[in-house]
């Protein structure tokens, strides 16, 4: 899916949603994995930028290590979320028994996207977050804001961040393309014949005072004629 047509169903806007997936393709997050990924995540952040972007780069170090580690779980449960109760839940293990687990590299990357899998599914905690932070107002005036962009960029000719063919902007780059060499020619023309156009534009000018001054004549002509006729 797109990430400005994402944007535009969610509350976050389309740069929040470029960081964090140029932080997970960054961390080796395989590009096919993104927008599902990004979609856990959006929803275990309940729409907060913030801890979108938190989860977006700590789920990103568990992916570029292969396995969940101390830190990047402090940073997981700042940002709301802790893997290892969605697993503790799931397995039956105790909290102990899985940090000590994790203590040993034994929390692997697949566990940890299984937890947000069972944390954003339907019954889970965090089940279509991302939909009820869009009822907010701010959610929602993020939503209007990317409808608006992608409107705008419809009309100009925009699509997936490329030029459509046909388009306005495709068309009027066709056009100046095309009128450049005349544009080109002129100037050239203009470099090369410069005292004429300057005796060119004096003539005009002189023509537009002398009409200025018969107009002005013009409007004084009565009052002179009554004069002379009352004398």
């Amino acid at each position: 899916m797109d990430i400005q047509k994402f944007a535009a169903q969610t509350p976050f806007d389309s740069a929040q949603l470029a960081a964090a997936t140029s932080t997970m393709l960054g961390f080796g997050v395989a590009q096919d994995k993104v927008m599902g990924s990004m979609k856990m995540l959006g929803d275990i952040s309940l729409g907060n930028s913030e801890r979108l972007q938190s989860l977006s780069l700590a789920f990103a170090q568990v992916t570029a290590t292969g396995k969940l580690t101390g830190q990047d779980l402090l940073q997981m449960v700042n940002a709301g979320f802790n893997p290892l109760e969605a697993i503790a839940k799931k397995t039956g293990r105790t909290m102990s028994e899985l940090k000590e687990s994790m203590s040993k590299g034994g929390i692997s990357v697949q566990m940890v996207e299984e937890a947000m899998k069972d944390a954003t599914s339907e019954g889970g905690r965090f089940f279509n977050g991302m939909e009820k932070a869009s009822k907010t107002f701010s959610g929602v005036m993020s939503t209007l804001r990317d409808n608006v962009g992608i409107t705008l960029a419809s009309i100009a000719g925009f699509s997936d961040g490329e030029v459509v063919q046909g388009g306005l902007i495709d068309n009027l780059t066709k056009a100046m393309t095309a009128v450049m060499p005349y544009l080109e020619s002129f100037a050239q023309w203009a470099s090369q014949n410069g005292t004429i156009i300057t005796a060119v534009l004096g003539i005009v000018g002189a023509l537009a005072g002398f009409a200025a001054v018969a107009t002005t004549i013009g409007f004084m002509l009565p009052a002179i004629t009554t004069g002379i006729a009352t004398l």
